[in-house]
C-alpha cells in the first residue's frame, strides 16, 4: 500500500498522455486537471492519439519505430472481437501499454554501436535485450529524469497547442481522427511459443518500473570513484554497489582487490564474464575503527586468446575511495548525516550527470512558460553511483544507497 503513493517512471508516462488533452481542455476552461494524481490501471484510458505524443515526445518515431509497426502493435496488445478499425477508437489499459512497449523493436543496428546507447548490438539478441536498451534510451532508471522529460514536453509542445485561441476541444477531436489509420491495420501474427517467453519475459522486465523502489533509489556518480563520506564509529554502515560490465568480444576473467581502503566489507570471488555481460559487487563501509582513508580499488580483467600471438591479454580499471570515521561526541553526529561531499546530485548546476531543465524552449518563435519553483525538500536523492572506465574494454559502476527522497 505505501508503495502505491509513489508512481513509477513507466506509470508516470501513461498517467501523463492518458490525461494531456483533458489537461490542456481544463486549462482552456478554468479547470484545474491534475496529470499525475492516482489512476486506475485496469481502466481504458490510453488512446491511440496519446501513443503517436509519446512516440514523438521520446524521440522513438520516427527513427526507432514507424507509426505503421506502432499501429500493428496498438491492434495487436488491443484485446476483443472487435474488428482492428473500431479497436483505435477504444483504449487500452496500462497492462496492455507495458506489452506495447515491450513489443518495439529497436536497436537493430547489426555488429555495429547502438544509436540508442552506444552499446554493441546484434541482430540475434533476445526481445528482452532489446527492452533493456529501449528502457535505457527512454531513461526508466530515472524516475525524476523521467518526470523533467514529461514536463519539457508539457511546456515546450503541448501547452502551446492552446497559441491560437481556437476551442481546443475540437482540436482534440479533430487530432483524435487524424490519429486513425485510413487503411487496413491487421495484428502481428502469432508468436511462436519461445518468442511468447520471452515477450513475457520483456513484460515482467518493465513492471519493475510502475512503483517507485521503496526503499533506496541508486544514483550514478559523476566520475569513476567512491566517496563515502564520514560515519561515526560504531553507527550504521552505509552501502554503494559496483557493477562491472565486459566490454571486450571475448570471454574475460575478472579480479578485484581493495588497497588501503579501510573498513570495508567486499564479499568477491573471481569470476568469468561473457562478452557484454555484468556483475554487480555490494561494497558496505562498516565504521568499527576511526581513521581517515584514501585508497583504490583495482578490477583486473583478462583474455584469452586476443593478444598478440594468442597470448593472455590484461587490462586495470582504477576506482579510488574515500572514506572517514569519527569518534562519537556532539559535532560529529551532524557531520556523518550528510551527504558526502562528491556525491551525485542530479539537479545540482555544473553537474556532469545533471537533469537539465532548460530555460529556452526548443522553438526560438514561442516563448516558454516559467520553470517550477524549486523544491522545498533539501534532503538529496539516495545516491547510486557509477564508475564507466571510458577507454577500458569492460565498465565498472559505482552505486551507493541512501533513504529515498520526497517526490519533488
Amino acid at each position: 500500500e505505501k508503495r502505491r503513493h509513489n508512481p513509477g517512471p513507466l506509470q508516470m508516462v501513461y498517467m501523463f498522455y492518458s490525461r494531456i488533452y483533458e489537461k490542456l481542455v481544463g486549462k482552456q476552461r478554468g479547470v484545474e486537471v491534475l496529470l499525475f494524481e492516482p489512476i486506475d490501471l485496469e481502466a481504458r484510458n490510453l488512446g491511440f492519439r496519446a501513443i503517436l505524443d509519446w512516440a514523438r515526445d521520446f524521440k522513438l518515431m520516427p527513427a526507432k519505430v514507424g507509426r505503421r509497426e506502432l499501429e500493428r502493435i496498438y491492434c495487436t496488445v488491443h484485446p476483443g472481437p472487435m474488428p482492428p478499425s473500431e479497436r483505435f477508437a477504444s483504449r487500452i489499459t496500462y497492462e496492455e501499454f507495458v506489452r506495447l512497449v515491450a513489443l518495439i523493436d529497436c536497436g537493430g543496428e547489426p555488429m555495429d554501436r547502438s544509436k540508442i546507447d552506444g552499446s554493441q548490438t546484434r541482430c540475434n539478441e533476445s526481445r528482452l535485450e532489446r527492452t533493456r536498451r529501449l528502457a535505457k534510451f527512454m531513461s526508466l532508471q530515472n524516475y525524476k529524469k523521467v518526470k523533467a522529460l514529461l514536463h519539457d514536453a508539457y511546456r515546450d509542445v503541448h501547452f502551446w497547442k492552446l497559441s491560437d485561441g481556437a476551442d481546443f476541444d475540437k482540436e482534440a477531436r479533430a487530432a483524435e481522427m487524424r490519429s486513425r489509420p485510413q487503411w487496413s491495420v491487421q495484428a502481428l501474427p502469432p508468436r511462436k511459443p519461445a518468442e511468447q517467453a520471452q515477450e513475457r519475459a520483456a513484460c515482467k522486465y518493465l513492471q519493475q518500473f510502475t512503483w517507485q523502489p521503496t526503499h533506496h533509489i541508486w544514483e550514478e556518480f559523476e566520475a569513476p570513484f567512491l566517496d563515502m563520506g564520514t560515519l561515526v564509529v560504531g553507527g550504521p554502515s552505509k552501502r554503494f554497489r559496483l557493477s562491472l560490465t565486459n566490454r571486450g568480444l571475448s570471454l574475460a576473467n575478472l579480479h578485484l582487490e581493495a588497497m588501503n581502503c579501510g573498513p570495508l566489507r567486499l564479499p568477491w570471488r573471481d569470476t568469468q564474464l561473457g562478452p557484454g555481460q555484468s556483475v554487480d559487487v555490494l561494497i558496505d563501509f562498516v565504521p568499527v575503527e576511526c581513521g581517515e582513508w584514501c585508497g583504490q580499488l583495482l578490477a583486473t580483467a583478462a583474455w584469452a586468446g586476443t593478444g598478440p600471438q594468442d597470448k593472455l591479454a590484461k587490462e586495470t580499471a582504477c576506482i579510488p575511495t574515500y572514506m572517514r570515521v569519527l569518534h562519537s561526541q556532539a559535532g560529529t553526529l551532524e557531520i556523518s548525516t550528510r551527504l558526502p561531499w562528491h556525491v551525485s546530485r542530479p539537479f545540482r548546476p555544473g553537474s556532469s550527470r545533471r537533469i537539465s531543465l532548460d530555460p529556452a524552449n526548443d522553438n526560438t518563435r514561442q516563448l516558454r512558460t516559467p520553470t517550477p519553483h524549486r523544491s522545498r525538500s533539501v534532503t538529496p536523492a539516495t545516491t547510486v553511483a557509477t564508475t564507466p572506465a571510458s577507454n577500458a574494454a569492460f565498465m565498472g559502476q559505482c552505486l551507493s544507497s541512501g533513504r529515498q527522497p520526497p517526490t519533488s
